[in-house]
C-alpha cells in the first residue's frame, strides 16, 4: 500500500485499500480453517486512476496478492481452500483494465470479471457465490450515489 500522502484527495481510495491489506488476510486465512470455499466480491471494482503499470496500487491488485498468500498459507497448513474472486465494473473502460489485471495477477485464484452495475449483477454474483462463505466489499460511497439517483 502506498504512503497516506499519496492518497491526498482520494481519502476513499485509501480506506478501501487500507481495509484490504489489513483486513482481508486475517478474514480469509479465519474462513479458510473453517470452510472449504471462500468468495471475495468487490462490487466497485475499478481499476481508478492507478498511477502503476502494473496496478500495484488497486485493490484489485492489493486483493489478489492477499488471497494468493492466504491460499498457500493454508496449503502449507494442510487445508485445501477453494479461493475465488468476483470483480464488477460498470465503466467499460476501468473493466477492460480490470480484466487484463485479473489475467495477469489471478494466479491460483478463481476471478471473474462482470460487467456492470452491482445491481444488474447480483444474480450472476449469487451464482458464483452459490454456498460458499462470501465477504462483500460494498463501497460506500458510490453505494451512496445508487440510493439518491
Amino acid at each position: 500500500m502506498k504512503p497516506s500522502a499519496y492518497y491526498r484527495g482520494k481519502e476513499q481510495t485509501y480506506l478501501k485499500h487500507f481495509f484490504v491489506e489489513r483486513y482481508l488476510e486475517a478474514v480469509a486465512f479465519h474462513i479458510g480453517y473453517s470452510y472449504l470455499a471462500f468468495v471475495y466480491v468487490d462490487c466497485f471494482s475499478g481499476p481508478w486512476r492507478s498511477a502503476d503499470e502494473d496496478l500495484a496500487d488497486t485493490s484489485i491488485r492489493i486483493a489478489l496478492e492477499k488471497l494468493n498468500y492466504v491460499r498457500e498459507g493454508l496449503i502449507a497448513q494442510g487445508r485445501t481452500a477453494s479461493i475465488r474472486a468476483v470483480f464488477v465494473e460498470k465503466d467499460p473502460t476501468a473493466f477492460r483494465a480490470l480484466e487484463a489485471a485479473l489475467e495477469q495477477h489471478k494466479h491460483a485464484i478463481i476471478t471473474a470479471a462482470l460487467p456492470g452495475t452491482f445491481e444488474d449483477n447480483l444474480p450472476a454474483i449469487l451464482q458464483h457465490v452459490g454456498e460458499r462463505f462470501a465477504f462483500f466489499f460494498i463501497d460506500p460511497k458510490r453505494l451512496g450515489r445508487l440510493r439518491n439517483g
